[in-house]
């Protein structure tokens, strides 16, 4: 991806945008623990009722991880260490690239900028819950969890031990293990199933 060509003004921040006319963003799934099966969302400042993950646009000299850490801190009031990088979402409706990070919270503040400025709230939801919350109210985010799990064995091996109404968040992970141990006939089968399974959920 190319670095800022053109920007912006909008209210009292600049955004940046690269080459194809993308605003720049960076985001964080917060999580608390090892088996990563609780997640921090704030409340949307549009609507309170609506939980979302904090981020936002790319500032001025920053680089995407260091937007991560600032907008994590400015929405929600936590700080952490970065775990991984989970990759860039694109979302051509808002014309913007995302950058989204895996970070474990090590400090949560009392007060802090958006929750005196717009009262912004933060609630830690288990995984299946938040999953659900934004799949409902935040479309373009509910696949940053299905990266989340996709590449922590400890958070698959926690839902498949724990709650069987997980099940349906992952099904398709656990069909591609499955896959890797079946014959070639059973894994196109399972490969057609879960793209059934894939375009419902997105329907």
């Amino acid at each position: 991806m190319t670095s800022t060509v053109m920007t912006r003004e909008k209210t009292n921040k600049i955004r940046y945008f690269d080459n194809d006319g993308y605003r720049q963003r960076a985001a964080c799934v917060c999580i608390r623990n090892d088996n990563e099966n609780e997640v921090l969302l704030i409340t949307s400042h549009r609507d309170e009722q609506t939980w979302i993950v904090p981020g936002g646009g790319i500032e001025k000299n920053e680089t995407a991880l260091e937007a991560a850490h600032r907008e994590v801190f400015e929405e929600a009031g936590v700080k952490g260490k970065i775990l991984r990088e989970l990759g860039v979402f694109e979302n051509c409706d808002r014309k913007h690239r995302t950058t989204v990070y895996i970070l474990n919270v090590e400090e949560e503040t009392d007060d802090w900028e958006d929750k005196r400025l717009i009262g912004r709230q933060r609630r830690w939801f288990c995984l299946n819950d938040a999953y659900l919350h934004l799949k409902i109210h935040k479309p373009s985010q509910f696949c940053y969890l299905d990266r989340l799990i996709y590449s922590s064995p400890n958070c698959l091996h926690h839902l498949i031990n724990d709650s069987k109404s997980s099940k349906f968040i992952i099904d398709g992970v656990v069909e591609q293990q499955q896959s890797s141990t079946s014959s070639p006939n059973t894994r196109k089968k399972q490969q057609r199933q879960h793209k059934h399974s894939h375009d419902e959920h997105n329907s």
